[in-house]
């Protein structure tokens, strides 16, 4: 089976009562799918942790060894391993467990003792940050909002270019949504920083910027009733 399949074998197994079975597919696919095929980057992080929960809820022992791994990549990365797939896979299962203090905590030890590191997983980290509170925190990892604005747009139309390729007016609308609301996610959180960090009048203007970088006036208005909601 290549590691689609196992995934999809492992929520059989679950569904099925096979537990043991389930998460050791589960485990299998965490540790090794992206050897096989690096797309499923996204889907690892996301939807297989998500599955994996999950089966947490009916049979103890998978939460119990997601934590285990949580656990030891974080021990990884506190004894000085610079690792940002590491730091995104603790972000990521420390997100699925509720636990994003967890991640702050981590972060915020890698600022005091490897500022260069930490700036590399700012990014990833950010989300935590805010949940935390320590909007200095993050706004210290800001050097320049408007670039940062500008990359946003810039994977967003990409992201639009990506979904009017699609094979079906159904899909392009189904990506194009998606993309809208990753991108007044990003953008909000970023105004949100700023403008706690007490610069309120310069978070307006970026939000202002990431809605004239969006394109055409019918996803300019998209993205705006996005924000405003």
């Amino acid at each position: 089976m290549n590691a689609q399949e196992r995934l999809r074998a492992a929520r059989t197994a679950a569904h099925e009562g096979r537990f043991a079975e389930a998460l050791s597919e589960y485990i299998w696919f965490h540790e090794h799918a992206l050897e096989e095929q690096p797309s499923l980057s996204g889907v690892r992080l996301s939807f297989a942790l998500g599955y994996w929960l999950e089966l947490a809820g009916q049979y103890p022992p998978a939460r119990a060894a997601l934590q285990s791994i949580r656990n030891e990549k974080t021990k990884r990365l506190e004894q000085g391993e610079e690792d940002w797939e590491l730091f995104n896979d603790v972000t990521a299962i420390n997100r699925e467990l509720g636990n994003d203090e967890a991640t702050y905590d981590l972060f915020s030890s890698i600022s005091n003792t490897n500022p260069a590191f930490a700036a590399r997983c700012a990014g990833v980290a950010t989300p935590a940050i805010v949940k935390a509170f320590d909007f200095k925190l993050a706004r210290s990892f800001i050097s320049n909002p408007e670039k940062a604005v500008e990359q946003l747009a810039s994977r967003f139309i990409q992201g639009i270019e990506r979904a009017n390729r699609s094979s079906t007016p159904e899909k392009k609308a189904d990506i194009t949504d998606v993309e809208i609301r990753i991108y007044a996610e990003e953008v909000g959180l970023l105004a949100q920083i700023v403008s706690m960090a007490g610069e309120g009048e310069q978070a307006d203007a970026l939000v202002e910027r990431a809605i004239s970088l969006a394109g055409s006036a019918e996803l300019q208005d998209a993205i705006r009733a996005a924000l405003i909601r």
